[in-house]
């Protein structure tokens, strides 16, 4: 073990975790450099604080030891070109681009450096999301959506029966932003399922609601052509929405 690690690991910054792979991987290459270890053991510090990767251009910036609490001297002041290029030589990091390459390390154009398993998950969550917003499903489950629907009505429910108690607004006599946050929610469920609800069945909510959209804010918010709701171009619809890719 280097000076460096030892001191680290005296002074509690790196665990025995840490030290074990900043050891091990350099030996599986012969490249025994001891600023090698050092980025390995500060990379599997980083993941046991819930970090994906390490920025190396925090380590050639002081970033890191000033976060650590640590001597700006504690380890080489390398640039982020010389750390990049110091992981590169070793052999350990495959290319960004070559996902499934047996190396233990991935190094990116950014400096980011990677054990390779944790690149690979990051990258296939990443897919994940891409393939769902391809690929929105045109199936709805109507149970689902009456179920929520039901539950909508249960909390229009307790809103009108915080009205009646404490009224005339949610907290009591003053307008608050737990009525901001609601208005929206019911204006946009009247809005969707005007046959679903039937807002004479809740007149304390709908009188509420009435009130709400009476003042001057909410008249400006809510109509059309204003700045928070302006006119939809007339190239875009909402089947272009739906098409949209990322």
């Amino acid at each position: 073990m280097s000076d460096v690690l030892l001191a680290l690991r005296s002074a509690g910054v790196l665990s025995a975790l840490d030290v074990a792979p900043a050891d091990g991987l350099p030996r599986l290459c012969g490249a025994v450099d001891p600023r090698l270890s050092l980025v390995i053991a500060l990379l599997s510090r980083h993941v046991s604080e819930g970090h994906v990767c390490l920025p190396l251009g925090e380590v050639a910036s002081g970033a890191l030891a000033e976060y650590l609490e640590l001597a700006p001297d504690t380890w080489p002041g390398l640039s982020l070109r010389e750390w990049q290029q110091l992981v590169r030589d070793s052999g350990l990091a495959g290319d960004a681009g070559a996902p499934g390459v047996a190396s233990p390390l991935v190094l990116d154009d950014a400096g980011r450096l990677y054990f390779r398993r944790y690149f690979e998950h990051e990258h296939a969550l990443a897919a994940s999301v891409r393939a769902r917003n391809r690929e929105p499903s045109s199936e709805l489950d109507e149970a689902q959506l009456e179920a929520a629907l039901d539950n909508v009505v249960f909390v229009f429910g307790r809103v009108e029966e915080d009205v009646s108690q404490r009224g005339p607004w949610l907290a009591g006599s003053s307008f608050s932003l737990g009525d901001i946050s609601m208005l929206a929610i019911v204006h946009r469920i009247f809005e969707l399922y005007p046959d679903r609800f039937d807002r004479s069945a809740f007149p304390r909510l709908n009188d509420w609601w009435d009130r709400a959209m009476a003042r001057p804010a909410a008249k400006y918010v809510y109509a059309d052509g204003t700045d928070e709701t302006p006119k939809r171009p007339p190239t875009k619809s909402i089947a272009a929405i739906a098409e949209y890719r990322i």
